[in-house]
């Protein structure tokens, strides 16, 4: 009389496995492009502040860089996040329609690029709120899509994640596995997660993920880390972690395909963190966008399959 109820279970446990590999076979990577200009390389509010004023309209790398990145998705059928900040999107109306006339997400990147572990909760709140109010004018489409500058989101991530949620965000990718400049998780593994607030509330983060190898933990799908890693050593990480069930989380900025564009004066460490390899970036993304299959964060949350996955990591506050 077991024996039927123990086969059950077993093809029950066989098929969530079943669908988990089949979900992500089809939607594995994520792709986005921070969409800030030359003079975002700084990280702190006065920099921020003084390079905005002094920003010089003829030397930016907005347009330019997202055409570049829009041609390359259309050539390879691929669909991206494009995360605006507030800001400067009033600058570039016809852009903003253009991507989600070709089917692409308009995600928010906050308003005045400043890492949100150097303001209050209530700043933050104020500054998210501006910029998804500006973008959803421009796009005349739903925002669901958060990614904090730098990747800051280090403290104070129970009332971080409410704001959102109250503000319908659905994702966030305001996280990294590695300690950096600005970012660093606070005590996520390498998943994504599914994290629960008050009332049972949720949002899915979905952090930048490393590779471990020899006892390091490895960054390689964007920005300095993608510049500064050979292409065999990404398309070794990304098969790893594919043969791992993971996905990858690339993402790119404007002026990294705009190679000639104006550099701003900083100490040797910050100028080559900004800087080194910008050359190889075109290459790169090419590679990516032929090899792997990859989308926007929105359309992976809109597939049936992501809200039934079975491997997402659970976190309670």
């Amino acid at each position: 009389r077991l024996f039927p109820k123990f086969l059950f279970s077993i093809s029950w446990k066989y098929f969530w496995e079943w669908k988990v590999i089949c979900f992500i076979e089809k939607v594995k990577n994520f792709i986005s492009i921070d969409v800030e200009d030359y003079h975002h390389v700084f990280g702190n509010y006065d920099d921020v502040k003084l390079h905005s004023h002094l920003f010089d309209e003829k030397f930016s790398c907005v347009e330019k860089g997202c055409y570049k990145f829009l041609e390359k998705l259309e050539n390879k059928k691929k669909k991206a996040t494009f995360f605006f900040l507030g800001s400067i999107s009033n600058k570039y109306k016809s852009l903003i329609k253009e991507i989600v006339h070709n089917g692409h997400e308009i995600g928010s990147h906050g308003f005045n690029h400043i890492p949100i572990n150097l303001i209050s909760t209530n700043d933050f709140k104020n500054d998210l709120i501006e910029s998804k109010k500006i973008l959803e004018d421009l796009s005349q489409s739903e925002l669901i899509s958060y990614r904090a500058p730098g990747f800051s989101l280090t403290k104070n991530q129970k009332q971080i994640y409410n704001i959102l949620i109250e503000n319908d965000f659905k994702i966030s990718s305001s996280t990294i596995l590695k300690k950096t400049d600005f970012g660093g998780s606070f005590g996520l593994k390498n998943n994504m997660y599914k994290i629960f607030t008050e009332k049972n509330k949720f949002i899915y983060e979905i952090p930048v993920l490393s590779y471990k190898i020899f006892g390091y933990n490895f960054l390689f799908s964007g920005g300095g880390h993608l510049r500064f890693t050979p292409l065999k050593i990404i398309n070794f990480f990304t098969n790893k972690l594919k043969n791992d069930k993971k996905y990858v989380n690339f993402y790119i900025h404007p002026r990294e395909l705009v190679q000639k564009h104006k550099r701003i004066k900083m100490n040797f460490v910050r100028y080559f963190k900004s800087y080194y390899n910008l050359k190889s970036v075109d290459n790169k993304i090419d590679n990516i966008l032929s090899l792997y299959e990859s989308s926007s964060f929105k359309d992976i949350y809109l597939d049936k399959d992501f809200l039934n996955i079975k491997n997402l990591y659970l976190w309670l506050y």
